[in-house]
């Protein structure tokens, strides 16, 4: 779907609807982390032929490089099946949106969109500071580094794990979407895909930019693996765990596929 082909009351009425990808706490990202040792990862994912069960199954406990390993054959399988993947010269954007948008005690979407990130929210009974959805200015500077390294045309996706209504995330998409073709660049959207889908999409993208959290990061990690360049953010996080507004963009350099 072109942003040029739909308006801001397009976006708001059908995003909630296309949001959810329909695999109810689908979690793959933290199959990246030590945090999933304690769960059962299975609870994440009822496919016996899917990633998480690919994960589970060869005993992998985090780290890029086996998990990479894990799920290459997968991922190769699954393109050559068919599965869309990025048009060549393209950039891939993710957005994560979603329960970290939509909570019930979360800041209003000004506030993602401009400088939230000394803003706590309450998850249950934890506060934090979240570093999953990052502001406009954020993506001003991936939209100028786009535009220096030759790239006129991106995809935005984006899905939900959880089912609901998504009125702050829908309204951070065409925000974000609308930056970007304020400066020159083509979007599409992809939103609500399946998760290991646009695990294969994303891995042939020229250029990714990723957003905060696991699965995000393990974008950015599969498409340098693939020749492709990643555009990530670092916060400076000091001692006390204060949040500073200086962040780094690294564009990764691009190497053979392994």
């Amino acid at each position: 779907m072109d942003m040029h082909a739909h308006n801001h009351a397009w976006l708001l009425e059908n995003c909630s609807k296309e949001l959810f990808h329909g695999k109810s706490g689908y979690r793959l990202g933290d199959m990246m982390s030590p945090y999933w040792r304690n769960k059962d990862p299975m609870k994440w994912s009822k496919e016996s032929d899917g990633f998480i069960a690919a994960l589970s199954k060869s005993r992998v406990q985090g780290g890029f490089v086996k998990s990479y390993a894990a799920l290459a054959p997968l991922i190769r399988k699954r393109a050559e099946a068919g599965v869309s993947v990025a048009p060549n010269q393209t950039a891939v954007v993710h957005l994560r949106t979603g329960d970290v948008l939509d909570c019930q005690k979360c800041p209003p979407v000004h506030s993602f969109l401009c400088d939230w990130t000394k803003t706590p929210v309450t998850f249950g009974n934890r506060t934090q500071l979240k570093l999953y959805t990052y502001p406009l200015q954020h993506w001003a500077t991936v939209a100028s580094q786009l535009r220096r390294s030759a790239v006129r045309a991106l995809t935005i996706i984006s899905a939900s794990h959880r089912d609901g209504k998504f009125p702050k995330s829908c309204a951070y998409i065409h925000a974000v979407a609308e930056l970007f073709n304020s400066h020159g660049l083509q979007v599409d959207l992809r939103l609500g895909r399946d998760p290991e889908e646009d695990v294969v999409f994303a891995s042939t993208a020229a250029y990714f930019a990723s957003s905060g959290g696991g699965y995000s990061s393990f974008l950015a990690k599969l498409v340098e693996r693939h020749g492709g360049s990643a555009i990530e953010r670092t916060p400076i996080i000091d001692a006390l765990h204060v949040i500073h507004d200086v962040f780094v963009i690294r564009i990764c350099a691009r190497h053979p596929t392994t």
